[in-house]
């Protein structure tokens, strides 16, 4: 109905609104998927998304992995294709031929993917409409107002950044036991989101916030504790900060296995760790410069995209090439 009277050149959908290539399958504009989580799209040793598994490294894993997909596809979501296929006969067009999460990165004109292939699986080939454009990485926000203790930023310990995003807000999960972990440590320990008055008895060493913007915070910060957002953990990422990664739910299983993958980080494979495994995990990034070396590493291949102009880069393409 919006696009009998709004002339469109283009539809642009998030990761979920699959119906968005559907208009363009009717005759509408051309149609864009903006990706904004770890890759979903199914492969040859691609474990399924949602489990938050790795490629498999020998033949009883890459089996696993295999047989993991055929069961997503042919029984979990089974009645998910059907429903889908009912509902795009109802709308005049053929069921899919493939299963929904494939179609789903198929169909589009241009799927625009914002991460690396450094921190992604590895996979033998991608559909020809794919573009990794980088994440959304934050500028420092120049009306911030800096909280009194900001200078402490600049002393010679440690800063660890504790994030635990704006989704998942009990403090129990991760921050507590975070400062818990570190409140002896020669440290300047950061939590956010913590608003005024919601964590009390602070160590001498922690300072919280209920918000500090990733652009004025990460070019201070040696070592990010999160729960695994992905654009916030790409965000660290792409300043060469290693990241420790306590995350069970939404997509954070996966955005930890991609750290664990790439070697930039340790994925503590629980949603709510105890202040023993994070020390444990702090010390062993301290002690071992892999980690460290890993997220540099990164940083070089991040350096390399940038997600806004890349964007307006290929959809400008799309719009010139599907107007000719």
């Amino acid at each position: 109905k919006v696009l009998k009277d709004f002339k469109a050149d283009l539809v642009l959908c998030d990761s979920f609104m699959i119906a968005g290539v559907w208009i363009t399958e009717l005759g509408g504009p051309p149609s864009i998927r903006l990706s904004v989580l770890p890759l979903g799209l199914p492969g040859k040793n691609i474990p399924p998304f949602g489990l938050g598994l790795m490629p498999g490294t020998n033949f009883l894993t890459k089996v696993r992995n295999d047989v993991l997909n055929f069961m997503f596809e042919n029984l979990i979501f089974r009645d998910l294709g059907a429903y889908g296929n009912k509902i795009r006969r109802k709308v005049g067009l053929p069921p899919y031929d493939k299963s929904v999460f494939i179609k789903g990165y198929e169909l589009p004109n241009l799927l625009l993917h914002t991460s690396i292939p450094g921190f992604e699986y590895p996979r033998k080939e991608f559909p020809e409409n794919f573009r990794f454009i980088g994440p959304v990485l934050l500028p420092p926000d120049e009306d911030y107002v800096k909280p009194e203790w900001w200078p402490e930023l600049e002393n010679k310990r440690p800063v660890i950044l504790i994030n635990q995003g704006t989704v998942a807000m009990n403090f129990n999960d991760l921050i507590i036991p975070a400062i818990e972990a570190l409140k002896n440590e020669n440290m300047l320990i950061v939590a956010v989101p913590v608003k005024k008055g919601e964590i009390t008895n602070l160590p001498e060493n922690t300072r919280a916030e209920s918000y500090i913007p990733f652009g004025n915070i990460l070019p201070y910060v040696d070592l990010m504790i999160t729960n695994g957002g992905f654009g916030g953990t790409q965000n660290a990422l792409a300043q060469g900060i290693p990241v420790i990664i306590a995350g069970a739910t939404e997509d954070k299983m996966d955005v930890a296995a991609r750290v664990e993958y790439s070697g930039a980080g340790i994925n503590l494979r629980k949603n709510n760790p105890t202040p023993g495994d994070i020390k444990k995990a702090v010390e062993r990034i301290s002690s071992n410069p892999s980690y460290r070396q890993k997220a540099k590493e990164l940083q070089m291949e991040y350096v390399k995209y940038d997600a806004p102009n890349l964007a307006v880069k290929y959809i400008e393409e799309l719009i010139e090439r599907t107007k000719e």
